[in-house]
This record gives structure tokens, C-alpha cells and sequence, in this order.
């Protein structure tokens, strides 16, 4: 009896990396599972899958800065029982000018870049576990640098002061500590766990949500940035790859390892207690 072929769950994967991620898996005989917001931009990117491949396309949508539905999105998926050969938390943004809060109390930023990631992988992680050896990918950014050093747990939140870029940076260390931390809590289970990041801007959809003009901005910056097709080469390659035992819980900027030395132990497993505690008290488990 033939095996089922592999299965790939990506987040955002409705345009810019996660779209070029699923299109590239499905060419390599993935099946895919694509979550995003617009279930529309989900069916545009299955009928491209379509045109290239006869995989089995799935697309689970849901606003991923709420805890509940990302816990509905996660259920989705597992209902599918399918093992998960590849996780790619890829959603994320960067958000305006004034401060605002997602319907759990969460501010945007740290909502959907951060907590989105931590609570869909420990939702799927069995999955991944089944499949293994299996890999976890995390894309964060080297905009890492705006935190302007160690993640600040006393005003995670900003609620003292919002700046949207250091928000954006601190979401972005998040995810590399968040990837040392569960790199280290998986070292059993043949799991590689990862953090990548493309080298510079890329023209992606990212941005679009931080101010009313921020899609013309973007736009044009074109000219002057990385293409998609162009910055997500060394994604793919990680998707293509099983990352060896020294490459374990490391944050890939482009091709090359950054130690990254604010993203310290200690706050790797900081960081992973507080999300827990967080995400158990606003979904009611205490």
C-alpha cells in the first residue's frame, strides 16, 4: 500500500513567502495546507497549485492575532489527521502608528507575530511529532535589531511607549527565542526546529496593514527591493533539507547562522513561560 505523500501546513500562505512556499512544496509532491485570513486568496492560491501539481490542496482560514481562532484553525487542521511533515509559521505584520489591541487584550503586533506562532505549533505539535523526522521553520526578520537588544518583559505590551518598529523588532526576537526554546524542548523527538529571515526588504504584502497608505509606500519601494521569488531561495532550501544537529534552534539570516547574542537561554525559556501562562489565561485554562 503506497504511503501518503508529505504534508505541509503554512501560515500567511496567501501571498509573499507562504504563497512562493506552498506553490515550491506543492511542486515537490506536498500535500498543503494553507491558512491565511481570505479564504478568497485562499481558493486564488489553490487554483495555482492546480495548475502545477495534482496534490491535495487545503485552506483553513481565520484571523491569527485571536487566540480563538487560531485554537478553531489548529482543530481544523488536526481533524484532517494527517502527520506534519513541515510546519511553516510564516504570519505576521507590522502594525500603524497608534497602538491597538487584539480582542484578547493583546497588542497586535505580539499578537499575531508571536503568540499565533506559539499557539498553533504547541496545538500541532503531536502532528509533527508523528511525522517525524520532521522540521518546524519560524520566519522572523533581522529587524530583530529594532528591540535595541534583550527582549523587554517588562513592557512586552508597550503599553508605556508604542513604537510600531521596535514592537515589530521585539516580535521578531520573539520568534527566535521562541524557536531556541522549543528547538531545545523537541531535541528528542527528531524534530528540526529553525528561525529564517530573507536577507533585507522584500516586496511582500506585509506592511499593508500598518497605515492607509502604506500599500502605495510599499509599492513604491519595488524598484528598490528584494523580489519575492528572488529573497525566498534559501527558504526553500531549508524546506527542501533536514538542518543538522548544529544548525538546531538556529535563526538563519538569508543562508548564513546569526548567533543572534541578545537571544539568550535564559530568556528563550522566559519568554516560553510567560507565553504559555498568557495564552492558558486568555483561552480560560488556568
Amino acid at each position: 500500500m503506497a504511503s501518503e505523500p508529505r504534508f505541509a501546513v503554512i501560515t500567511g500562505a496567501t501571498s509573499g513567502f507562504g504563497r512562493a512556499t506552498a506553490l515550491h512544496l506543492a511542486t515537490e509532491g506536498y500535500d498543503v495546507c494553507l491558512v491565511g485570513r481570505s479564504p478568497e486568496r485562499g481558493a486564488d492560491v489553490t487554483a495555482e497549485i492546480n495548475r502545477i501539481s495534482s496534490v491535495k490542496t487545503y485552506v483553513v482560514s481565520g484571523d491569527l492575532s485571536s487566540i480563538g481562532d487560531v485554537a478553531r484553525v489548529g482543530d481544523e487542521i488536526a481533524s484532517l489527521e494527517r502527520p506534519i511533515n513541515l510546519l511553516v509559521n510564516n504570519a505576521g505584520a507590522i502594525f500603524g502608528l497608534r497602538r491597538a489591541e487584539s480582542n484578547d487584550g493583546i497588542e497586535m503586533t505580539m499578537a499575531l507575530n508571536h503568540f499565533a506562532y506559539v499557539q498553533l505549533t504547541r496545538r500541532l505539535l503531536d502532528l509533527v511529532i508523528a511525522a517525524a523526522p520532521s522540521k518546524i521553520i519560524n520566519v522572523a526578520s533581522d529587524a530583530y535589531s529594532f528591540a535595541k537588544g534583550r527582549f523587554d518583559f517588562e513592557d512586552w505590551q508597550a503599553t508605556r511607549r508604542y513604537r510600531p518598529h521596535r514592537q515589530y523588532g521585539m516580535s521578531k526576537l520573539a520568534n527566535i527565542l521562541f524557536t531556541k526554546e522549543l528547538a531545545r524542548r523537541v531535541a528528542e523527538s527528531n524534530i528540526s526546529v529553525v528561525a529564517w529571515s530573507p536577507k533585507g526588504l522584500t516586496a511582500t504584502r506585509f506592511a499593508y496593514g500598518s497605515n492607509r497608505l502604506a500599500p502605495l509606500a510599499m509599492k513604491l519601494t519595488h524598484p528598490f527591493v528584494t523580489k519575492t521569488q528572488d529573497a525566498v531561495v534559501s527558504l526553500l532550501d531549508l524546506c527542501d533539507r533536514q538542518p543538522t544537529p548544529d544548525e538546531q534552534g538556529a535563526f538563519f539570516h538569508d543562508t548564513r547562522i546569526d548567533p543572534v547574542d541578545v537571544a539568550t537561554d535564559d530568556d528563550a525559556k522566559r519568554l516560553w513561560d510567560l507565553s504559555e501562562q498568557i495564552l492558558d489565561e486568555k483561552s480560560g485554562r488556568q
